[in-house]
């Protein structure tokens, strides 16, 4: 899903995308591509950004915030998981911060 909404995410809501694609520990961090048609038929892989968990993890974090602590939590993983665009990847890289600690 390609939301102009933001989604409630860890930090907030949050510009994320949402795919079905299930993820499990660990997952976390691994690069997401996408198949982009190009003229003439072809086809190429685009990065799309990075796995960044299973969707329901929002659903877990909001009930411990909520005072769930010493409730069990079994959150099934339904297979939607949330990917932060490449974009975000690309402004963290070439923030002013990591510019000076490549120089």
């Amino acid at each position: 899903m390609f939301s102009d909404e933001k989604i409630d995410w860890i930090a907030g809501k949050t510009e994320v995308f949402l795919v079905e694609l299930s993820s499990f520990g660990g997952n976390s961090g691994s690069p997401v591509y996408f198949k982009a048609d190009l003229p003439e038929g072809r086809k190429k892989l685009v990065l799309g950004g990075v796995l960044s968990g299973t969707y329901q993890d929002i659903a877990k974090i909001i009930m411990i915030q909520n005072g769930a602590k010493d409730t069990p939590i079994a959150v099934y993983n339904n297979g939607i998981s949330v990917v932060v665009p490449v974009y975000f990847l690309y402004e963290i890289l070439n923030s002013e911060e990591l510019k000076k600690v490549r120089n």
